[in-house]
């Protein structure tokens, strides 16, 4: 009966936080060029149903990326019920629904820790709370990212649960892969984690890795196929939409780079708000003035947001930890750092965190061992 209890305790819960994002993201601003681009991708889809050849543009480049996936995901909502909220509402059954699959995961690597503060975590932190409840690229691909890495993780010896097998691990990499080519474009950032599964698969021998390689071609096809018609009808050339324009080579400091992409990093997994109350901090002084009363709230989680990542750093230099999987975790948080600084010497475009976002799951797991300490 207790059981029962909490089980129903448990789906009120998610049905009352499902709600809440939802809400969020509908009270979000749509009509900024971002967000406006990515839904008129699906109107125009709902209105005259061409097929979609490219998705969202890339704005330092003037580039489009191949694919339709993009515009159907909004517009084929549309097409189910034709209300302006519909898109929203598929967005938010798959960004919660990846969440709680890796809530779930996380609460099955480290059972020590509480359920409700995975999960409470997970879902309503400010990164995975507005970058994943309203219409906009960098939103949908969150879902597929949790889906690549929670893969990943069961593909990789030295971190798997054997939750899954390899060969559909393998799968789930590469649909997650070619749902992001479609949508963004940091997808380069998960090739080195595809090579290292394929690393491992190759140790087990020459069957194991062509299984696991038929698996991930098969995942690539079910989600990248979409990609296909645009070549097909503009070619390779033009059909890349001219995205080989963002690879320039750029120097940058190397030092700061890498701190301030780890502090970018570890703010993914905290409660990073001021980038999301306003886009500057002369607007921010502005809302907190129109909204008087949140500001207690306001400046206890800001002081948060600035003490938990820095509590997160000083924890990567621990060596040593009850959980036997720390070590690896660590290295992988570590090394996913340096990569997504790397990558900014490969693009001339002002360095964001939304631009390496597609990693936000290695923050997310790294904070979770975290808080076993």
């Amino acid at each position: 009966m207790r059981e029962v209890s909490s089980r129903r305790l448990w789906i009120v819960a998610l049905a009352a936080l499902f709600v809440f994002r939802l809400g969020f993201g509908l009270c979000d601003q749509l009509f900024t060029e971002d967000e406006t681009q990515v839904y008129l991708l699906g109107l125009r889809f709902h209105a005259t149903h061409h097929w979609p050849a490219f998705g969202p543009d890339v704005v330092w480049t003037k580039s489009e990326i191949p694919g339709a996936l993009q515009a159907l995901l909004v517009g084929v909502p549309l097409d189910i019920a034709p209300v302006p909220e519909a898109p929203y509402v598929l967005l938010n059954l798959l960004s919660m629904g990846s969440l709680c699959l890796f809530a779930w995961y996380l609460s099955a690597r480290l059972r020590e820790l509480p359920r409700w503060l995975i999960w409470g975590w997970v879902l309503t932190i400010p990164w995975t709370l507005d970058y994943s409840t309203h219409i906009i690229n960098t939103s949908y691909v969150l879902p597929a990212s949790l889906v690549f890495f929670l893969g990943f993780l069961e593909a990789w010896p030295r971190l798997t649960l054997r939750r899954v097998s390899p060969p559909l691990a393998h799968a789930l990499m590469g649909a997650a892969l070619g749902w992001i080519v479609q949508i963004h474009m940091s997808w380069p950032l998960l090739l080195p984690f595809v090579a290292v599964a394929f690393v491992a698969r190759a140790r087990e021998g020459a069957r194991a890795f062509a299984v696991a390689a038929g698996a991930f071609a098969l995942g690539v096809l079910g989600t990248g196929s979409l990609v296909l018609p645009t070549f097909l009808h503009y070619g390779l050339a033009a059909g890349g939409g001219g995205v080989g324009q963002n690879l320039h080579l750029h120097w940058r400091n190397p030092l700061t780079t890498f701190v301030t992409t780890a502090g970018r990093f570890l703010a993914f997994a905290s409660l990073e708000v001021s980038r999301f109350m306003a886009d500057s901090s002369v607007r921010q002084i502005v809302y907190l003035r129109d909204h008087w009363w949140i500001i207690p709230a306001a400046v206890f989680v800001w002081a948060v947001g600035i003490v938990h990542p820095v509590w997160m750093a000083a924890t990567a230099f621990r060596r040593r930890a009850r959980v036997a999987d720390w070590p690896a975790v660590r290295w992988m948080a570590i090394a996913t750092v340096a990569l997504a600084a790397l990558s900014f010497f490969f693009v001339s475009e002002p360095a964001q965190a939304r631009m390496f976002y597609t990693v936000a799951p290695v923050a997310l797991l790294y904070g979770a061992y975290c808080w076993t300490f």
